[in-house]
């Protein structure tokens, strides 16, 4: 009896526990997943209320200031909410138990970066128009700028943890990101106008062309929230939300055509005052869509956490009720009917002697087959979850290898080169290799932007990078380094001493003159001719330092582009030029780099030539 009872009381043990597991498991993931939810909405804020800034502090900029005139209200009350916003995700953070997240670590530098800018802007701002420099609005917009790059990489990193720990919040993290750039889009529309507005003056033809491509932006958001309503046919909430934020900026859009009307006519009739009102509820109506699609996630895993919690306090008193009642039975079953057998067994046993006194084995129970049962149950459930495990294996990757892609190239960006470098580190000490870093400056890139436009850059920077793909070896990494610079990372095996140069060398010019020597093909029929400086370095197993690897061939592309550019230099020892004679400009949003150090001969250069289709270069 009392080894049917622990045999008994074990299995129930068992099956408590294989009942708990699961819903443990589910409670722990969402309410991880209402943490990270949290953290993304607060991120989404960060870069609403910084980009919102930052389009009011290039209006602000253009209108100019005293020297002792005060921010504008609007101007300040948009500070202090990107002050708040930041204190909100700092706050959340800290109660946070997640030390893996990016934005831990960047977080502070962030803030510093934004006062930065700040004080910039204060200053471009306080000097006349005529005295105020170009080249120092564009480097406060700059720093704006670098300021919203920083906080979408941790915005980026919070939703990749996210999706992550659940992949069912992808659907909400997609809709609120998409509406955080409705938001954004009609923000920059409003920065242009604001100083239209104030000097009651004409559009110009380079702003008429900006606010076309963000109408084109806004209007394609709000063709899909409008396919999406009716996802959302039994949450009345979210479609009253999602309704009166597309009934305000369709009324935005009617005032924005009006003004830019009014502009052509120079008959402004609203005033600046005025418009504020207009735009900053439609603001805050995105804004409230976006943190509801976040809500909804969110109040999805609050009641499935607890669920979760509920089927473990059941499982409980029912496993604890499994345990009593059986030991409740056995005292009373032993108490009036065991010992009353036993004294049976004992009287039969001495009334029939003949009996040869072997005992009777009682039948086992049916509790093994039950548990081989639950068993079989579990293992399915177990296949089940290795798939769904493997499958969000492969998402997380995907999402690795966008984050480590750089969007315009298609090349490893900073991110990815940094995983590379970690990944042939090992190879390269134990494996005795040599590693070859080679940076790439494309010549005057400046003029064409300046030239041609930003589009015609971007589209050189594409041909170039597929060049430089073409002329190295598959097993080579190539990396967007910043800007029109790129790097190339080679390992090779060990060579003779000094035939490892040439080598570098060679294959450095390869790249160079598969650059270089063909004029780059436009898509309006010219051509485009560029030229690139390239600093070559070579490191081995004894020497293993990146940093250092890096600064000498950054040392030798700036002797390339001291040297006339258009060519390769190949950092030896003893030759490296002293790092304090190397100047670099203090706007530069990118890391250490080969730069155009004269600016005075750079703009005596000619312009780069464009040719008719069929013309020699």
């Amino acid at each position: 009896m009392w080894r049917d009872a622990t045999i008994f009381a074990c299995g129930t043990l068992i099956l408590i526990a294989l009942t708990l597991q699961p819903a443990w498991e589910e409670y722990r993931r969402n309410e991880q997943s209402i943490v990270l939810l949290k953290l993304f909405q607060a991120s989404l804020a960060v870069e609403s209320a910084i980009v919102g800034e930052r389009g009011l502090s290039n209006a602000v900029m253009n209108m100019g200031l005293g020297i002792n005139d005060p921010l504008p209200p609007v101007l300040r009350d948009l500070q202090e909410n990107t002050n708040q916003a930041f204190d909100n995700l700092e706050k959340l953070l800290e109660q946070s138990d997640i030390p893996s997240l990016y934005a831990q670590r960047e977080l502070t530098n962030e803030r510093k970066q934004l006062a930065r800018a700040r004080t910039m802007v204060r200053e471009a701002a306080a000097q006349p128009g005529a005295l105020r420099p170009e080249e120092r609005v564009r480097e406060a917009i700059a720093n704006m700028i670098y300021s919203i790059e920083i906080i979408e990489e941790i915005t980026i990193d919070i939703s990749l943890e996210a999706t992550k720990n659940d992949r069912s919040v992808a659907t909400s993290i997609s809709m609120s990101r998409r509406v955080n750039v409705l938001r954004d889009l009609s923000g920059r529309i409003g920065a242009v106008i604001v100083p239209v507005l104030t000097n009651k003056r004409q559009f110009s033809d380079e702003e008429i062309v900006y606010i076309d491509r963000l109408y084109g932006g806004l209007r394609r958001i709000i063709v899909v929230l409008k396919q999406r309503d009716a996802d959302f046919g039994e949450d009345r909430k979210t479609r009253e939300i999602l309704t009166d934020t597309m009934s305000k900026y369709i009324k935005l859009l009617m005032y924005f055509d009006r003004i830019l009307k009014e502009s052509r006519r120079k008959n402004l009739s609203l005033t600046t005052d005025e418009f504020y009102p207009i735009i900053l509820p439609v603001l805050k109506s995105a804004e409230a869509l976006r943190d509801r699609f976040v809500e909804i996630s969110v109040e999805e895993a609050t009641s499935l956490r607890d669920k979760a919690r509920n089927r473990m306090v059941i499982a409980f008193f029912i496993g604890f009720a499994m345990l009593l009642l059986p030991l409740l039975l056995a005292i009373s079953a032993l108490r009036h009917l065991f010992l009353p057998l036993r004294s049976a067994r004992q009287q039969i046993l001495a009334i029939v002697s003949d009996d040869d006194g072997t005992p009777i084995r009682q039948r086992e129970g049916d509790v093994a087959d039950d548990l081989l049962s639950v068993v079989g149950v579990l293992k399915e459930s177990e296949r089940r979850r290795s798939q769904v495990d493997a499958e969000r294996e492969a998402l997380n990757l995907q999402f690795k290898a966008m984050a480590e892609a750089d969007s315009l190239t298609g090349c490893l960006n900073r991110r990815g080169l940094e995983s590379v470098l970690e990944k042939i580190k090992h190879s390269i000490v134990a494996e005795d290799k040599l590693i070859i870093v080679m940076i790439i400056d494309l010549d005057l890139f400046k003029n064409i932007n300046d030239t041609y436009g930003h589009s015609k850059g971007d589209e050189v920077l594409r041909e170039v990078a597929k060049r430089i793909g073409h002329s190295s070896r598959k097993e080579d990494f190539v990396v967007r380094f910043g800007g029109e610079e790129f790097l190339l990372l080679l390992v090779k095996d060990e060579a003779e001493p000094g035939r490892i140069e040439e080598d570098a060398f060679s294959a450095a010019e390869h790249v160079r003159h598969a650059i270089c020597d063909l004029p780059i093909k436009g898509t309006e029929g010219g051509v485009l001719s560029v030229s690139a400086s390239v600093g070559v370095a070579i490191g081995g197993a004894g020497a293993c330092d990146f940093s250092t690897l890096f600064e000498a061939a950054d040392e030798a592309l700036y002797q390339a582009k001291q040297g006339g550019r258009n060519r390769t230099v190949v950092a030896r020892k003893g030759n490296r030029t002293d790092a304090k004679t190397r100047r670099v400009r203090a706007s530069d949003p990118y890391p250490p780099g080969a730069r155009e150090e004269n600016r005075e001969e750079a703009e005596r250069q000619s312009s780069y030539p464009v040719l008719a289709p069929g013309e020699n270069p």
